[in-house]
């Protein structure tokens, strides 16, 4: 028997979605690794294919309706946004076009890395920001970054505290990133790209998913996200460097730049850390995991070798 959702919506862009009160027919249920959040895949009741996205974070759905229209009415391949809506129980959803294809993870061709790279250069120049969130966030003067480093020195775990290399390796590349925030200038990002959030369509185009985490950032964390994500599924090879190629177009990172990465990659893997240790997760042996290897990585000096 099929499910039924009855949605409220409030803040809509496509007319089909403009009623008060709209059920939804349900056909799959989806929950998604890491973050809990719900996905549901169903029809309107005008026969629309829809994707309802219930996000376990708070005003994560809020964040998302802003970020995928900014990213919408720029141009980007993204989901169309349609509404954003509320459940019986108040809860904010989000309304969007259910996209068909399959997740980029699945497919081994390289040359659609390139064709990555290239979208998230095209995103990063077309997608403007006010920069207000970037200049108030502590990251211009390093104050954010502080925080975390001299947390992590008191932290129980042997990765992050005091002596580790974690503190050694962030420490030795902390004023290439400090002088880089000082002047950089923030860009539009997803903010946890890897390819499970991108979709391979029947027509050959790539289509970016999930902005529930998107922020005013640098393009040097943007990339060291999905570096960070090949690295955590051993799939880096020539994927990393077509992508590059994609981003940069004819040009190269500076020894500067693999330092500043080098960094961004230490910091969001500790984060990891912290958050599945905080939060007792099951995740947390596989972020312990996947710290190992970019220490590896960082220490085998794979960055400065190979980009």
């Amino acid at each position: 028997m099929t499910e039924r959702i009855i949605l409220f919506p409030e803040k809509v862009r496509k007319n089909e979605f403009s009623a008060p009160r709209m059920e939804f027919d349900i056909l799959k249920k989806t929950i998604i690794p890491f973050t809990g959040s719900t996905i549901l895949f169903g029809t309107s009741e005008s026969g629309i294919q829809v994707a309802i996205k219930i996000s376990a974070k708070k005003g994560g759905a809020d964040r998302e309706w802003k970020g995928l229209n900014m990213a919408y009415h720029a141009g980007v391949s993204v989901p169309e946004p349609f509404a954003l809506a509320k459940t019986n129980s108040e809860a904010p959803v989000l309304i969007s076009e259910k996209i068909e294809g399959q997740h980029l993870h699945n497919e081994t061709d390289a040359k659609l890395r390139f064709k990555l790279g290239k979208i998230m250069r095209d995103m990063h120049d077309q997608v403007k920001i006010v920069g207000e969130e970037w200049h108030s966030s502590g990251k211009p003067n390093f104050t954010y970054y502080d925080q975390f480093i001299i947390r992590w020195l008191h932290s129980t775990s042997k990765e992050l505290g005091q002596g580790s290399k974690t503190q050694a390796l962030l420490n030795k590349f902390a004023s290439a990133i400090s002088s880089y925030c000082e002047t950089v200038i923030p860009i539009f990002s997803h903010n946890d790209l890897h390819e499970g959030q991108v979709f391979l369509r029947s027509n050959g185009g790539l289509t970016l998913l999930d902005f529930e985490n998107w922020k005013e950032e640098t393009q040097l964390n943007e990339i060291a996200f999905y570096l960070f994500h090949l690295i955590r599924v051993d799939k880096v090879g020539g994927n990393f460097d077509k992508f590059l190629n994609g981003y940069l177009k004819s040009a190269h990172l500076t020894e500067t730049e693999k330092s500043i990465m080098a960094f961004y990659l230490l910091f969001i893997s500790a984060r990891a850390i912290e958050y599945f240790q905080n939060t007792k997760s099951r995740y947390l042996e596989k972020a312990v995991d996947t710290h190992n290897k970019i220490l590896k990585y960082t220490d085998e000096e794979r960055l400065w070798k190979d980009y």
